[in-house]
């Protein structure tokens, strides 16, 4: 008798290691990431970097970005920030005001790695920036 419950123990230990730690959702049911930049190899990377936990969805500049982002309410944005028609700080702005979209965690984007820009960003109502 305590055999078998030694063998049936170890089976519940065995098949707990088999599970995966973390069921991530497939398709559909993955949150949505925004990613707005203008440099195609650049928005092909971060979409390659994220896709097996994201749904993303791109945008070339601000104006496209901020369309998406109201059309269809991701549950994160990525944004550069020097973009032509509507830059990356612009865009936070005009997403942080607005009722629809001010709840969406937004990271801005760039090369410029000074501490000025850092706050700058910040200051837009950024979630994080990323130099």
């Amino acid at each position: 008798m305590q055999n078998i419950q030694s063998m049936n123990r170890q089976e519940d230990e065995s098949a707990e290691w088999e599970q995966p730690m973390v069921d991530m959702p497939e398709g559909e049911d993955l949150p949505t990431l925004l990613v707005v930049e203008d440099n195609p190899d650049i928005r092909e990377f971060i979409r390659l970097e994220c896709q097996d936990n994201y749904r993303v969805i791109e945008a070339r500049d601000g104006e496209e970005g901020l369309a998406v982002a109201l059309a269809q309410v991701p549950d994160v944005v990525i944004s550069d920030v020097m973009m032509p028609k509507l830059d990356g700080l612009e865009l936070c702005k005009l997403m942080k005001a607005d009722h629809r979209t001010s709840h969406i965690p937004m990271i801005l984007l760039t090369a410029r790695s000074s501490e000025q820009y850092t706050l700058q960003g910040l200051a837009t109502g950024a979630d994080d920036y990323i130099t």
